[in-house]
């Protein structure tokens, strides 16, 4: 385990198991179930698989050339993989896209994976559109862009030409009902929940406990509940973030700002994970800040300014 944790790769906030768990008598890469990948590297002392935008992230900084040379090397052997498992599931529920982050107790029972004491750190809802079907590759551009920026780290304008326009992503759907871990395309820059085999590479958050064999039947805690959302605590994580919604509103420009932060705040188990995307807000907040300005002084409380910004208005 030492030697493991010494060889780790770090970015970002993430250190990498360096190599995808091998498989020597082919000279090749392990092919596992979820359950048995998730076994083997805490056995190994990580604490889990990355999850898609940590993977994605990697992987997109890579095209961009501003990676070190350990960790091209990581990015590099990520993309030559069969597929490697993310620390995610998916289940549709009708026009609803569900992702459980961090999923554990997903058994392969031999013909399926069967949640058995199943439990995840994060559960998010996303819109589908009714056209969209399931168990065939579908365009990333069709999907949400709340789901696209929660599993790729950032807004689909904003990938990589290799993976917006070159690579063509595609998003693989179980059928409706069936709850599936996921795991990335080895033919593109997507994710698909279509394979029940993938290959296996850990990784731990900066300052995480490291996982072992005594720890694998830890209990972990039950997605948090919803928390109620006050205009005071949706204003004061705006100006704690001052980059969150500018480019929600840059790419949905005919939306108002008050349904852009209820779209925003709709997916989420808090404010901070909710308004995840943190390069986006600047100027919502100055506007925010103006329009404020120009009530006070021309005393229209109730005017053009409640209807618009209505959502962030608060008492001190």
């Amino acid at each position: 385990m030492a030697d493991m944790e010494r060889d780790s790769v770090r970015f970002e906030d993430i250190c990498f198991e360096p190599l995808a768990h091998p498989e020597p008598e082919y000279s090749g890469k392990d092919l596992l179930t979820y359950d048995n990948s998730l076994e083997r590297l805490r056995n190994a002392g990580y604490e889990r698989h990355p999850r898609p935008a940590e993977a994605f992230s990697l992987q997109i900084a890579n095209l961009e050339g501003k990676l070190t040379g350990q960790q091209r090397a990581v990015a590099n052997d990520m993309s030559s993989s069969f597929g490697e498992w993310l620390s995610a599931a998916i289940k549709r529920k009708g026009n609803t896209l569900i992702v459980y982050f961090d999923p554990q107790g997903l058994v392969w029972d031999g013909s399926r994976y069967t949640p058995k004491n199943f439990t995840c750190s994060e559960k998010r809802n996303f819109p589908l559109a009714a056209s969209i079907p399931s168990s065939t590759p579908i365009d990333l551009v069709r999907f949400s862009p709340e789901l696209v920026a929660a599993m790729y780290g950032r807004p689909f304008r904003q990938l990589p030409p290799e993976i917006r326009d070159s690579g063509k992503p595609q998003l693989y759907l179980p059928p409706d009902g069936l709850i599936r871990p996921v795991g990335l395309s080895y033919f593109n820059y997507g994710f698909d929940s279509g394979n029940y085999l993938r290959v296996s590479r850990g990784c731990n958050p900066v300052g995480a406990k490291k996982s072992g064999k005594a720890n694998l039947k830890r209990k972990t805690s039950p997605t948090p509940p919803e928390e109620t959302l006050s205009p005071q605590l949706i204003r004061k994580y705006l100006q704690d973030h001052p980059d969150v919604v500018e480019d929600y509103l840059t790419s949905h420009p005919d939306q108002r700002l008050e349904l852009a932060v209820q779209e925003l705040l709709s997916s989420s188990a808090s404010v901070a994970e909710r308004l995840t995307d943190a390069r986006q807000a600047q100027e919502v907040v100055k506007a925010f800040e103006r329009k404020q300005r120009a009530l006070a002084s021309s005393g229209d409380a109730d005017g053009d300014g409640t209807e618009r910004f209505g959502m962030l208005e608060y008492d001190d």
